[in-house]
């Protein structure tokens, strides 16, 4: 009994080690792969442009949308950004390019150009066929590129 409990045990740790190790490689070195996939995958560039205005852009492919191009009409479901004081949406446009949708909003995030302190990308959350996203944040003192995975625990600033 003690061996077949012993052997499952091992079983198991030798599957989650190797589990994690092919989920860290394919992480660690993703920049590799990256440019072979960027055109199947989400993107957003969030551009704070001064006094308070912030541009968000998404650019997906449909099929990634569940064909539900009418959810990037809520910017909640795209992005949330925290600060002094919550970002107030100015403007919106969704619209599509054959298969590719594309998604521009407008905020006012008040006037401190400090006022944001984090921003939280949610495409994932919200659309499940979306493996990867892509992003290109950039505020006054800082400029953050890079991507966010489904099969990867942290950001991937290598690309």
């Amino acid at each position: 009994m003690r061996t077949i409990k012993a052997a499952v045990s091992l079983l198991c740790l030798l599957i989650t080690a190797c589990t994690g190790e092919a989920v860290s490689n394919y992480c660690n070195d993703h920049q590799i792969d990256h440019a072979e996939h960027q055109q199947d995958i989400a993107k957003l560039v969030v551009l704070y442009t001064g006094e308070g205005s912030v541009e968000v852009t998404v650019t997906a492919p449909i099929n990634k949308l569940g064909n539900d191009i009418d959810a990037l009409k809520q910017v909640d479901n795209v992005i949330a950004m925290q600060g002094q004081q919550a970002c107030e949406l100015i403007a919106s446009n969704v619209s599509q390019d054959g298969a590719v949708a594309k998604a521009r909003y407008q905020l006012d995030c008040g006037q401190d150009k400090n006022s944001l302190k984090q921003v939280d990308v949610k495409l994932l959350d919200t659309f499940s066929a979306i493996e990867e996203v892509e992003a290109d944040i950039t505020m006054p003192a800082v400029r953050k590129f890079f991507a966010i995975n489904r099969q990867c625990e942290k950001p991937i600033f290598k690309l």
